[in-house]
């Protein structure tokens, strides 16, 4: 995880405090106090203290941790002391592989370690399906395992009632071969090998036409036309 490191440089004789080495970016705005307070103590010595205070949001969790270190130095008869003090905040910072919890559409369902999906009941061509997921923040169902066939496939025994569709027993799904018949691509324009689920249902896929991928109850894989209106699967990553 990446780190903000905040570096405090404060000169006890001259008594003063500066802030750098700021190395990243907070991802909210949040207020930083730094103040230098110094006094003589019974001795004659002059004493600086360096008080750095932070509002912190509910995000910012974690301890700090604190490094000090000074150098000592004599110039003209008198010594100065360099004393820095570098914070180092964990949570503070935002790196392009942390990646933020995201709240699912509503009527989406989690499948722990797999993502958010949610079964339309309503019968859609499959472009017509395939613009809705993308309306809602999805995109239409790929699937990369028989773990995750699985646990999608449990949507179907939930006893959602279907309207205006062909049949209940498939449903549109992320892959077609509208480019070239028989060459079954992703809507990512992935190949369907490449995903890690190739197992189709008996019959399936069928030759000699483009068509538009299809997920059974059977938790097989099927193709028929893009014309269709059928059920549908959305699918949002965690």
């Amino acid at each position: 995880m990446m780190r903000c490191v905040l570096v405090v440089v404060c000169c006890v004789m001259v008594c003063f405090g500066e802030l750098s080495g700021l190395k990243c970016i907070s991802p909210h705005t949040s207020a930083l106090k730094l103040s230098v307070i110094s006094r003589r103590n019974q001795t004659g010595h002059w004493i600086a203290q360096v008080q750095l205070g932070h509002e912190a949001g509910l995000q910012d969790t974690g301890p700090w941790e604190l490094d000090l270190d000074h150098t000592t130095t004599k110039c003209e008869g008198s010594e100065s002391v360099l004393i820095t003090a570098t914070v180092i905040a964990p949570s503070l910072c935002v790196s392009d592989n942390v990646r933020h919890k995201r709240v699912p559409s509503p009527g989406y369902e989690v499948m722990a370690g797999l993502g958010y999906y949610k079964l339309h009941t309503t019968g859609k061509t499959w472009n017509e399906a395939l613009q809705i997921c993308e309306q809602e923040g999805a995109h239409l169902l790929i699937l990369n395992s028989e773990e995750e066939a699985n646990a999608v496939g449990s949507l179907w025994e939930k006893g959602p009632k279907f309207v205006d569709v062909v049949n209940d027993v498939y449903a549109h799904a992320g892959f077609h071969d509208q480019n070239s018949v028989g060459e079954h691509r992703t809507i990512f324009n992935q190949s369907l090998t490449s995903t890690g689920f190739t197992s189709w249902d008996s019959g399936f896929p069928r030759p000699g036409n483009k068509y538009c991928g299809l997920f059974g109850r059977s938790r097989r894989l099927a193709d028929s036309s893009c014309l269709s209106k059928r059920a549908f699967f959305c699918e949002e990553e965690l």
